[in-house]
């Protein structure tokens, strides 16, 4: 065998083409990143010199003599002397700003007493001010002062003027809404709510009386009065800690740290009736922060009884907005009860059935009759959540107490033990009725059904047989009609069956009286004939002859 030459897998030759091959093709693709690049530069700076030129053409050309450029440049100095005055008129006002901010930060941190001493002294200022104003300008009217400097009032100094007018009055505001035209009131204000007519106003109002006919809300007594000593908040946190041993640590720590420390307070009393339920609230507002603390209220018992978790729970946060939902939550049940009530006592007014309605429990109404030993007592009580999770009171307090109706009946001992089961299915009932058709429904179809006089049940038999007599005569009127009817149609129908009939009597009967005839007309018409011919040979011989001489 000959010697033969290894055999490479690659040669150098052909790696060397490959690497100037990739060398070339990534030295195209940087060139022509690069070209793409300088033509996007070219484009951005051919585009700005275009936006500059523009502009430079519309820009006004310098002046180019020396007195031009002067008038330019003074031109210009005027401008910015404009508006450094521009910048420095709104540094003033921004400064007055910040100290009116600072005042009114100032303002609401004082007492009663500061904020009239401060008015005084910016009244006392004012007038200081207006008088030396009337002095330098001659002016004595007064006008220059009041139409040329108005003065403005802002919420914080209308709050210290209402404030300076109880200090100045030397007596409490009035406890009664009734009590606005009394003498202390006169004293105050000189008389100026009789003379404005201001409690007539308000009492009148018709947004005031819409929203009394739209809430059910009406305050019979209202009381405000400033409270400067300490005992009434220390007596509160006392009570707190009294009833509330188990609460938290953090809260029993800030209680202690607000002892001792002297807290102005605003006393508010409300006394009214919410849908005729009576009730009276009483809080404190903290004059500093504005916020409303030592709550609280007076409700019936039959609320205290069935919501007593729910008004603890607000009084314990001094949450106004959700007593007054829970107090028109309760009122409107309260008022659809008495109304259901009152409504079925004068349904069953004039009928065997008697409602009494117990007084030493109004929750409950009871039905029965002379001539049966059932009694029906319809119960409306409340259902109060216990287990309500803190952060859901606020939304759902109307939820948390709910109204609970049952019917129960009450028999004899025979009789119960005759209808046992259905007495013990009439509460299962009733509530099924309710879901579907509303207590009112329910209760009149249950009371109907169990306590329904025997003369009416007998009386609705009898019309219930009335009624199926009437029906059964109905269908009997309504056969004989359809059978008259069918009738109708087959003589319709069979009459001209027999009209053809009759004709094709009529046309036999023709034709067997026309045959004799036609026979005896057959046998008459030869002999005719022969008459015809025997009559005629007489005149053709006659004829023949009376030719034959006239051819002679």
């Amino acid at each position: 065998m000959s010697e033969r030459e290894p055999i490479s897998i690659s040669d150098d030759d052909e790696d060397d083409e490959v690497l100037k091959g990739l060398h070339t093709v990534n030295t195209r693709f940087q060139e022509r990143l690069l070209e793409a690049q300088n033509d996007a530069l070219q484009k951005q700076v051919a585009s700005d010199l275009d936006k500059a030129q523009k502009s430079s053409s519309e820009q006004k050309q310098l002046p180019e003599s020396t007195a031009d450029k002067a008038i330019e440049i003074q031109r210009l100095q005027q401008l910015i002397a404009k508006e450094e005055q521009d910048v420095a008129a709104l540094q003033e006002e921004w400064q007055d700003w910040q100290l009116k901010r600072q005042m009114e930060a100032q303002i609401t941190l004082m007492t009663p007493e500061e904020r009239a001493r401060r008015v005084e002294q910016e009244a006392a200022a004012a007038a200081a001010a207006a008088a030396a104003a009337a002095a330098a300008t001659g002016d004595d009217s007064g006008y220059a002062r009041t139409s040329h400097h108005p003065l403005e009032l802002t919420p914080a100094d209308l709050d210290s003027i209402f404030d300076y007018l109880f200090e100045i009055g030397g007596a409490p505001p009035p406890t009664n809404v009734a009590d606005l035209g009394g003498e202390q009131t006169t004293d105050m204000f000189g008389g100026l709510m009789e003379q404005l007519g201001i409690k007539e106003k308000l009492t009148h109002h018709p947004d005031i009386l819409a929203q009394h006919q739209f809430s059910h809300l009406h305050f019979t007594k209202t009381e405000t009065r400033l409270v400067e000593d300490d005992i009434d908040h220390q007596q509160h946190h006392q009570d707190e800690d009294d009833g509330n041993q188990d609460q938290d640590q953090d809260q029993s720590q800030a209680q202690q740290e607000d002892r001792g420390v002297d807290h102005t307070y605003r006393y508010c009393s409300l006394v009214g009736t919410l849908f005729d339920q009576p009730f009276s609230v009483s809080f404190h507002v903290n004059v500093a922060t504005l916020t409303l603390c030592h709550m609280k209220y007076e409700v019936p018992m039959e609320l205290l009884v069935n919501s007593g978790q729910l008004l603890s729970r607000i009084q314990y946060e001094d949450n106004l907005l959700m007593f007054f939902r829970l107090l028109q939550h309760y009122g409107r049940l309260e008022s659809t009860k008495r109304n259901t009530f009152a409504y079925l006592q004068s349904h069953y007014q004039n009928t065997d059935v008697i409602v009494t309605q117990n007084q030493d429990d109004p929750n409950c109404l009871r039905f029965d009759t002379k001539w049966d030993d059932i009694q029906l007592t319809l119960t409306w009580t409340y259902k109060s959540s216990d287990d309500i999770p803190h952060d859901q009171v606020d939304v759902n307090i109307c939820e948390q107490l709910l109204p609970q109706v049952n019917l129960m009946a009450e028999a004899s001992e025979w009789r119960s033990s005759k209808f046992d089961t259905m007495m013990n299915q009439i509460s299962v009932k009733f509530e099924a009725l309710a879901k579907t058709h509303g207590v009112l429904s329910a209760t009149q179809m249950m009371v109907g059904v169990l306590l329904q006089e025997p003369q009416l049940i007998r009386q609705q038999q009898l019309e219930e047989e009335e009624k199926l007599q009437q029906l059964q005569q109905q269908r009997q009127q309504e056969q004989q009609r359809k059978e008259e009817q069918q009738q109708q149609q087959q003589h319709d129908e069979e009459l001209p069956q027999q009209q053809h009939h009759q004709e094709e009597e009529q046309q036999q009967q023709q034709q067997q009286e026309e045959e004799p005839q036609q026979q005896q007309q057959q046998e008459e018409e030869p002999q005719q004939q022969q008459q015809q011919q025997q009559e005629e040979e007489p005149q053709q011989q006659q004829q023949q002859q009376d030719e034959d001489d006239q051819q002679q």
